[in-house]
């Protein structure tokens, strides 16, 4: 086993993680900030921005749920100290549930990321397969785009994660990493040419992070000449 490959596979797939989930939440962060600062009201009291808060929350819910994660609290009102929260009770000891605090702490960006990039493969590229996505073929359906664009907007604001967020994934980055690397032990030994097709979903998902953090700059953007 490479020391080498196993620093970039499973490196890439954790430190990928991390800097995309850190990049999109400065970003809707900053994004965010802007309005509240031009509207002088919390992002909780925005109505643009509670379509985003709420799939923010109940991407967290639903995925600590699956882990077998415990919800003590699930609430969508703003408090002096954040717009939303959803609190967890679980067994410290457990891989499931710590595991479960990586995902469920990082889904609103990959969970958010996905949809959108699901809905702008059907809205820019409906008749395409994905392998066939190219600028040079844009086929746009109008309508689908139409709310694509609107979703994008008021999602992005879902894409910001609290500091308590960041704190839960890494409470969860030990038993991430173990996993990843008995995964990788495992593939060595017995499948080593499906590394390649794992460095490969680290690539795809590399692209698909660019194209979402170019999205979400776009807002952030826009937003900046709207509140100028």
């Amino acid at each position: 086993m490479s020391w080498t490959s196993l620093a970039q596979t499973v490196g890439a797939s954790l430190g990928g993680s991390y800097l995309f989930s850190w990049l999109m939440a400065v970003i809707a962060g900053n994004t965010t900030q802007q309005l509240v600062n031009r509207t002088g009201r919390s992002n909780g009291q925005l109505w643009f921005m509670k379509p985003g808060i709420l799939v923010h929350e109940a991407l967290h819910a639903v995925v600590g749920l699956a882990f077998g994660l415990h919800v003590t609290a699930f609430s969508l009102r703003p408090t002096a100290d954040s717009a939303a929260h959803v609190s967890f009770r679980y067994a410290s000891h457990s891989w499931r549930a710590r595991l479960g605090l990586f995902f469920s702490a990082s889904a609103p960006v990959w969970g958010i990321s996905a949809a959108l990039l699901l809905l702008g493969k059907r809205a820019w590229w409906p008749q395409l397969a994905w392998a066939a996505i190219s600028p040079h073929n844009l086929a746009p359906d109008w309508p689908w785009v139409a709310g694509w664009a609107a979703l994008t907007v008021m999602l992005t604001f879902g894409l910001a994660l609290s500091h308590q967020d960041l704190v839960n994934m890494w409470r969860g980055t030990p038993f991430l990493v173990v996993l990843l690397g008995l995964a990788y032990a495992v593939l060595a030994w017995l499948a080593p040419a499906a590394l390649a097709g794992w460095w490969r979903v680290n690539q795809l998902a590399g692209g698909f992070a660019l194209v979402m953090l170019a999205l979400s700059v776009v807002v952030n953007r826009l937003v900046a000449w709207l509140a100028a």
